[in-house]
């Protein structure tokens, strides 16, 4: 079995690679886990109860089969046009280098009843833009027609319906729509006001941040909820402004009412000199000695969705496949012209347009199989070689952004991927989390 050995001025730990086993160890153990690797014997009860314990996850892990990637995920990017102008938007400012337009109910319906009959029951759909608000009637027609197929037992359960907004759209009727619909509601805010504006402004140059923490406030005393979400961007101002990521955390938390465990942290991914980042390592890693330190000192857990998520993936052992992610298996794309994408994150590029509404589900997805399927993060450099390759969970998009290619990795990130794993297994050996 695999194992590498982390450690810090607390704990010492060792990971087992492929069955997301973790313990803390000390100097004496870990040279007794060497010692049975390289053929050795020894007399340690503790230590052999560890290697048992891993050996039998191990052969339950062989029994099964870890690389499938079930359909989950519908995104409709229903409006492919927007009201702001941020400076590292990766969508040409919402309208991803095509026409401005809104999905129509038709064409967002379809998508949805193809989706079904292909795949069975949907786990998430997500409204993307642009700006989705500006599509309100699109989404609502969705969330009526699948209600309406939940209620005639079309479908087994209503799916989870998720906007992702910019927040500067808000009105009684829309707070209302939401809320009757459980929509999960999540605003992109990027720290204080002076952060926020300076990527994210309103095509005619007026400040956002205002507008977004005024519509909060109107979303809440509407429906007395605060958003299910917040989406920060970390970028080069923040970079350079030495602004600390547990310190934006702690504001949003106190403007918005939203908790810690719901705010997503991504760094910027750009181009632009003035707001790209020198270096991923703080982003993805760096801050997270910040959030530890807090847990130590007052018992709270300012760390952000992402990071819990990797907790999470590590506690309850689930291990990733050998793909480097889901896109075009356990999730479709459609633009508002109702073509068909792997993901998100490649709506608007013709290269990874596998098909449209039109066409069979099947010919899309073996389409997109053929394009990027093939793969195997178990097969090839430097992903087989990397001790965490069994959890570490990268995104194709970001890959073609970062290096032009979707199957080669940016190594600073897989660099500080790494490094972030390890503070996570530190610190469930520590029992911080």
């Amino acid at each position: 079995m695999r194992m590498w050995f982390v450690e810090n001025d607390k704990v010492g730990a060792v990971f087992f690679c492929d069955t997301l086993g973790i313990y803390a160890v000390t100097p004496e153990e870990k040279k007794h886990l060497i010692s049975w690797s390289a053929g050795i014997d020894f007399s340690d009860e503790r230590v052999k109860n560890i290697i048992s314990t891993e050996q039998q996850k191990l052969e339950i892990l062989k029994q099964k089969n870890c690389n499938t990637y079930p359909f989950y995920s519908l995104t409709l990017n229903i409006s492919n046009t927007c009201n702001m102008q941020c400076a590292y938007c990766f969508a040409n400012y919402g309208n991803y280098h095509s026409q401005d337009r809104i999905m129509s109910i038709e064409t967002a319906c379809k998508a949805v009843d193809r989706c079904i009959d292909y795949y069975g029951d949907i786990g998430e759909i997500k409204f993307f833009g642009g700006e989705p608000m500006l599509a309100k009637d699109s989404v609502e027609a969705v969330c009526r027609h699948v209600s309406d197929l939940e209620r005639k037992k079309i479908i087994n359960s209503l799916p989870v319906f998720r906007i992702i907004s910019n927040g500067t759209v808000m009105r009684p009727e829309i707070a209302r729509m939401i809320s009757d619909y459980h929509i999960n509601y999540i605003v992109s805010l990027d720290g204080d006001e002076h952060s926020h504006n300076s990527c994210r402004r309103m095509k005619s140059g007026e400040s956002s941040y205002e507008k977004i923490i005024d519509n909060i406030n109107m979303y809440r005393s509407i429906t007395g909820c605060s958003p299910d979400g917040i989406e920060i961007t970390y970028n080069g101002y923040h970079e350079r402004n030495r602004i600390h990521i547990i310190d934006m955390i702690k504001l949003i938390v106190s403007e918005t009412g939203t908790d810690a465990s719901a705010i997503n942290l991504s760094p910027v991914m750009t181009e632009n000199k003035s707001i790209r980042l020198e270096t991923l390592d703080y982003v993805l890693e760096g801050y997270i000695d910040e959030i530890n330190d807090e847990i130590r000192k007052s018992g709270i857990d300012y760390s952000d969705k992402k990071y819990r998520g990797l907790i999470r993936i590590l506690k309850n052992r689930m291990r990733s496949g050998n793909r480097i992610c889901e896109a075009g298996k356990g999730c479709i794309a459609v633009s508002a012209d109702g073509s068909i994408y792997p993901c998100l994150m490649f709506v608007g590029d013709s290269k990874f347009c596998c098909g449209d509404l039109s066409d069979d589900l099947a010919y899309c997805e073996a389409v997109s199989e053929k394009m990027i399927g093939g793969y195997d993060v178990m097969e090839n450099d430097p992903c087989r070689s990397c001790p965490v390759n069994k959890v570490c969970r990268q995104c194709m998009g970001v890959n073609k952004f970062q290096t032009g290619s979707i199957c080669k990795q940016y190594e600073p990130q897989c660099k500080a991927l790494r490094k972030r794993i390890e503070k996570a297994i530190l610190g469930i050996a520590e029992g911080l989390y």
